[in-house]
């Protein structure tokens, strides 16, 4: 005699392997997002990494060149600074202007980064004139996942 039993599988095992393909899918996509997210979270920080130690190597290059600091044109305590150093070819001026900092005029920070603040104390010798300069600069990264860096170092004239 032969048996009439049909082989395939029930509605039961049907629904249970497209909710188990279902639940897998969305743990893939979950996870590929999550790690786009992180992607740009890392680029934005990078980003603002890259623009804070641009600017202290450029303001750092000027100060190994610079004969003194113009305390008439220097904003100090200030968070809005501007910073006038004298050169042998003449004044350059430091200057936080529309979030970004510019030198005599050309921007020095890309137009996606955000400074928020350029704050400028003074470091005087003795004899009351000032030698260095101690520099707070605040940048944001402008995306999505903003990120955001304070530097502090001391430009000193050499």
């Amino acid at each position: 005699m032969k048996s009439n039993k049909l082989k395939g599988l029930t509605l039961f095992e049907t629904v249970l392997y497209i909710g188990l393909t279902a639940s897998i899918m969305i743990i893939i996509v979950s996870f590929m997002l999550s790690a786009q997210e992180s992607s740009q979270r890392t680029a934005s920080r990078v980003l603002a990494l890259q623009s804070s130690s641009f600017v202290i190597q450029h303001i750092q290059d000027t100060f190994s060149k610079t004969l003194s600091i113009n305390t008439t044109n220097t904003i100090f305590n200030n968070d809005s600074g501007v910073l006038s150093v004298m050169l042998k070819d003449g004044e350059k001026i430091y200057r936080l202007e529309n979030s970004r900092i510019l030198y005599n005029s050309i921007p020095i920070t890309p137009s996606n980064i955000q400074v928020i603040k350029m704050y400028l104390e003074p470091v005087t010798n003795r004899k009351n004139e000032v030698v260095a300069t101690k520099i707070t600069v605040e940048i944001v990264s402008g995306s999505k996942y903003s990120q955001s860096k304070t530097i502090s170092f001391l430009a000193i004239i050499r």
